[in-house]
């Protein structure tokens, strides 16, 4: 019995040692087979320059390409964003209605409902959001008067801070922006149409919260390009919100549109949209918190068209290098 153990153990440590020895054959003979393909690859590099450079000139180029394209993109659709959504819109807008469109680009007075304008609430809010800047506007369509020429104007007003915002993104023609109670900066086109320029007063005529008609003066202050974004304001004027607000009817610690900003400039975070939108709900069920693509829906699809234009271009930039 024990002659035939020992034999067993000496079979299977030989083939054991077979094995092995077959492995590390292969595993030679694996260095050298790489070790041989490496010096081949080295001497086609060194021997055939010129398709050597026309290899990595065409993986080269158009990486570069997809690079810059890439980050023009981000760049353009960043500014785009910002210029939208902290600007013209706001990152966060606060109505109430039941009208689900809401569109800054058009004037909405008839559709919205007045809510409470409580200092205390919105000290509040500044407390649960601490990066949030807060500031009223009211839009109304008007019709705007000058020396028997009449046009259609959609009107922002606004408080000061969101108005030096807009100024930064209006190249000011003529004038500058308002800065009296009764005065207000106006498009090109409408400027063009009512034959009008900076210091002509204005008659403004539109329907009240009250569904009755207002009327008021307003001096031109000054007449703003429709270049850039300012081309989707053509037919539109800014003024102060306390002018806007007399002109609306809208009374004393009531308003219609509350605009939330990021005090940084940057965008909030998912947290603090739930938090705002808790609050407000709490606040007053009919309020309603919308981000800056449901209130601007062209220019939201715009941003994505750029982004997805540069998307393809990418992907035809790869395609060509994987042809080559």
């Amino acid at each position: 019995m024990d002659h035939n153990r020992e034999s067993i153990y000496n079979n299977r440590m030989m083939q054991f040692l077979i094995e092995k020895r077959i492995l590390n054959n292969k595993y030679k003979n694996k260095n050298n087979t790489e070790m041989i393909l490496i010096k081949y690859i080295i001497n086609n590099i060194v021997r055939k320059k010129k398709q050597t450079i026309f290899c990595f000139s065409s993986i080269l180029i158009p990486s570069l390409i997809i690079l810059t394209d890439y980050a023009i993109i981000n760049g353009i659709e960043g500014g785009l964003k910002r210029s939208i959504d902290q600007v013209i819109s706001g990152q966060l807008l606060i109505v109430s209605g039941k009208n689900n469109d809401i569109n800054i680009l058009e004037s909405q007075l008839n559709e919205q409902e007045l809510f409470i304008d409580d200092e205390n609430n919105l000290k509040e809010l500044e407390t649960i959001v601490p990066a949030a800047l807060l500031n009223w506007r009211v839009r109304f369509g008007a019709l705007v008067s000058y020396e028997g020429e009449t046009s259609y104007t959609n009107v922002h007003a606004l408080e000061d801070n969101h108005l030096r915002r807009i100024d930064g993104m209006l190249s000011i023609d003529k004038g500058r922006m308002p800065e009296k109670g009764n005065e207000m900066v106006i498009s090109e086109s409408l400027a063009r149409s009512l034959f009008c320029g900076v210091g002509d007063t204005l008659l403004l005529l539109t329907t009240n919260v009250n569904s009755y008609m207002s009327d008021e003066l307003s001096v031109v202050s000054g007449v703003f390009e429709e270049k850039g974004l300012a081309i989707f304001l053509n037919y539109t004027a800014f003024m102060p919100y306390r002018f806007g607000q007399e002109i609306a009817e809208i009374p004393e610690g009531q308003a219609v549109e509350l605009i939330v900003n990021h005090t940084a400039g940057e965008d909030f975070t998912c947290e603090e949209i739930q938090s705002a939108e808790t609050y407000f709900k709490t606040s007053d069920p009919a309020l309603k918190v919308a981000t800056w693509r449901q209130t601007v829906p062209l220019m939201s699809a715009i941003v994505s068209v750029w982004s997805g234009g540069g998307v393809i271009t990418q992907i035809v930039f790869i395609s060509f290098s994987l042809i080559i």
